[in-house]
């Protein structure tokens, strides 16, 4: 169960509220050409670092509740 739940099941009240995000983690066929530091496109609203030979990206996050439903849409460029 989530956290939040979880807690309350026990009595705890637990300031977790879900969040869906989207993220990629792509490996890096060149290490040398990846980015050496973190950092983010505001326009695209997209954020970038770099996990050992692996490029992770993350965009939008969206507060729906416990819907993890998805559309197609969703991850269209």
């Amino acid at each position: 169960p989530e956290s939040g739940l979880l807690g309350r099941r026990y009595g705890i009240d637990l300031p977790v509220y879900p969040v869906k995000g989207y993220t990629a983690t792509i490996p890096l066929e060149d290490e040398s050409k990846g980015p050496t530091m973190g950092g983010a496109d505001e326009d695209q609203l997209m954020a970038y670092s770099r996990l050992g030979n692996r490029l992770r990206l993350a965009s939008t996050a969206e507060f729906t509740g416990f819907d993890r439903t998805h559309k197609p849409s969703d991850f269209a460029t």
